[in-house]
């Protein structure tokens, strides 16, 4: 969820929702050392948030991994593929 306080930012939120809400990802690596995840596993995105401003406003994507766990990935910092398509 979105909770940006200008109205524009928050259309540029919900554009980045629909953009990527439902996609699947591929791991490549992350940037969570204690994480069970692996190179190659594969999740979908369920929700996109966009962290503090002290962060740099960057967008979390809430995922659900196939191996049952449900761990965020950061964009730009943890490295992914997103497929456009529901199905790889």
């Amino acid at each position: 969820m979105c909770s940006l306080r200008d109205a524009g930012k928050q259309m540029e939120c919900d554009i980045h929702k629909s953009e990527f809400k439902g996609k699947r990802v591929r791991l490549k690596s992350t940037s969570d050392r204690y994480s069970m995840l692996g190179f190659n596993d594969l999740g979908t995105v369920t929700d996109v948030t966009k962290l503090p401003d002290s962060i740099g406003e960057q967008l979390q994507l809430r995922i659900n991994w196939d191996n049952g766990t449900s761990r965020p990935l950061v964009y730009g910092i943890d490295s992914f593929d997103i497929f456009m398509e529901a199905g790889i």
